[in-house]
């Protein structure tokens, strides 16, 4: 039997249509440098032309892959790409609007929440200063007490002794303040709403110490002859009384400075206001001197 059968029939129809095949590709591999010498350009290869890759696994040989072009061609597919690219920045351009005005409204109105509470801690200070002329007269008055008892005389006391007025300041709104929203104000700001709430903390330390201070003098209320550790006493209280007023004082005036840069003015309280206050402390405490 004669080789050139196959199971499938004879060989000879598959010879030739190889050999037609073989010299299809011979014509066209040469047609391709004649066009491109005619047209004065360089086409490059058919692996230029068609995008492919070549893919050699371990061992074994080598094979090369025609990838598929565009359905509507190159240019057209980096047109749709800068689209989708375009479409992309403008949508985070628009978040990052809409993010700013967000914040900014959110910082507008954290400003107006602080400089309220602002404004009430000015007021409740602004009680305090209305005293000082009357914590200036008391401590003279607890100075003449002391001298009348050096002179072994005794000076009963028309009223208690009595404090200045002391309150608590508001912190809330800066305390509870977001950390986001914090990082949004402008620095200068953000330094100067901390100084004068650092000013506002060390204020609020120095009434506490006033309050403990003329809470001791208040011993001295009762109408009994002072020995000599009495009269020590008192001085020390009064020696203390006079320095954290001082301080108390000096303390108004860096508050107010601050509170003035940032446009801020006492926030009345009606309530605050028209409550019932204790007058006597503004009172004479020692009856007038024989012959005034």
């Amino acid at each position: 039997m004669s080789d050139s059968s196959t199971p499938f029939g004879s060989r000879a129809p598959l010879d030739r249509a190889g050999s037609k095949l073989l010299k299809g590709w011979g014509e066209a591999t040469q047609a391709l440098p004649n066009a491109q010498e005619s047209n004065g350009e360089s086409l490059g290869t058919i692996e230029d032309i068609v995008p492919s890759v070549r893919f050699a696994p371990l061992g074994g040989t080598p094979m090369h892959f025609h990838l598929p072009p565009p359905l509507h061609g190159w240019r057209a597919f980096v047109g749709e790409v800068g689209i989708i690219v375009l479409g992309v920045l403008i949508a985070l351009g628009a978040e990052q609007i809409v993010q700013d005005l967000h914040w900014r409204s959110e910082a507008r109105s954290f400003r107006s929440a602080v400089n309220y509470e602002l404004g009430r801690n000015l007021e409740t200070f602004q009680v305090r200063i209305d005293q000082n002329a009357c914590v200036g007269r008391r401590l003279a008055e607890l100075d003449r007490l002391l001298s009348e008892s050096r002179n072994g005389r005794t000076v009963m006391l028309l009223r208690p002794i009595g404090r200045p007025a002391a309150f608590s300041g508001y912190y809330s709104v800066w305390d509870n303040k977001d950390a986001q929203l914090n990082a949004h104000l402008p620095l200068q700001l953000r330094l100067r709403y901390g100084e004068l709430y650092d000013e506002l903390r060390d204020a609020d330390a120095l009434a506490t110490h006033e309050v403990d201070v003329w809470r001791s003098l208040s011993q001295f209320d009762e109408p009994e002859p002072l020995d000599h550790s009495d009269r020590l006493r008192l001085r020390e209280l009064l020696t203390r009384a006079r320095q954290l007023d001082s301080s108390r004082r000096n303390g108004f005036v860096e508050i107010t400075k601050l509170a003035q840069s940032l446009g801020i003015k006492p926030v009345v309280d009606p309530v605050m206001r028209t409550r019932p206050r204790d007058q006597s402390f503004c009172q004479p405490l020692l009856p007038p001197k024989a012959g005034l």
